[in-house]
């Protein structure tokens, strides 16, 4: 797995998938992180600042959890919810 510049300062929380795959709440960078199996290069599925609206932005992710159908739950310290 190669970590961004700063990357690894921000970690809040980290999650394995059944398959592997792992995601990072990235606490510092308001975004969430996924590592495919196998994968050396993580990409942003949500957050960061980057393209999108309001609904896709984040205000320091701090936890994860995935249910059982897999949809992947992301609890935001700042704005005290959490979105699916």
């Amino acid at each position: 797995m190669v970590w961004e510049d700063d990357a690894k300062q921000g970690t809040a929380f980290t999650v394995v998938d059944r398959l592997g795959t792992i995601y990072v709440a990235d606490a510092k960078n308001l975004r969430i992180m996924r590592w495919p199996k196998e994968s050396t290069q993580g990409n942003i599925i949500t957050g960061g600042n980057g393209d999108g609206g309001q609904s896709k932005q984040l205000y320091v992710p701090w936890g994860l959890s995935f249910d059982c159908q897999r949809n992947l739950y992301v609890d935001e310290f700042c704005n005290e919810g959490v979105r699916v």
